[in-house]
């Protein structure tokens, strides 16, 4: 079977785009902390993690909520301490599983 400059250039397109897609995940969290606002209540704030394979070896993150609250000091607004972090248990499974195949390729 041959194969064309064109369609060769296609399939190395495509593994490429594969490989980045991997290399990197984004997730929807749930920061919380422990000041308290106008209402008398913690503050929360939703916000998208976005993390590359090299900065969870960056965080030595072994869990989403690990990686996600290594990840909000340097990336939330104002630099704040949270207390907590909510991850739907749907996304949660997702990015155990990146991190897991992440640092079996290490």
């Amino acid at each position: 079977m041959k194969i064309t400059k064109t369609q060769l250039r296609r399939i190395v397109r495509e593994q490429l785009l594969r490989e980045q897609v991997e290399d990197r995940i984004s997730f929807p969290v749930l920061f919380q902390w422990d000041d308290y606002n106008r209402t008398g209540r913690p503050g929360k704030s939703q916000a998208t993690v976005f993390v590359t394979a090299e900065e969870l070896f960056e965080y030595e993150a072994e869990d989403p909520v690990e990686l996600a609250s290594s990840w909000a000091p340097m990336n939330l607004d104002g630099g704040l301490d949270i207390s907590g972090a909510v991850i739907d248990p749907a996304e949660n499974d997702r990015v155990q599983a990146w991190i897991d195949r992440v640092w079996a390729n290490g």
